[in-house]
């Protein structure tokens, strides 16, 4: 079975009441990356932007990222995604 990795992004922001604006603001990304983010075909992102998002929006990775069957008739009823504590912000 092969899976998908999906960017949850939009639902996200639409559960915590915000925009891709005010999320833009917040990260210091720019609003072009973030509304990338938020369509269903993102083939890549930088792991730099996974932790500020995920500390952004007080989030873990395994919120931002899920695991879709390939396959929609599949079940995902036996594959476990680790969930981790949210992302530490460190002092530079």
């Amino acid at each position: 079975m092969f899976l998908n990795a999906h960017i949850r992004l939009k639902d996200i922001l639409k559960d915590q009441g915000m925009s891709q604006q005010q999320l833009a603001i917040l990260t210091d990304l720019r609003p072009s990356t973030i509304s990338d983010l938020c369509k269903p075909n993102v083939s890549r992102i930088y792991l730099s932007t996974i932790a500020v998002i995920c500390t952004a929006l007080n989030i873990t990775v395994g919120d931002l990222i899920v695991l879709e069957p390939s396959d929609p008739c599949q079940s995902l009823s036996h594959v476990r995604i680790p969930t981790c504590a949210p992302v530490q912000q460190h002092s530079l």
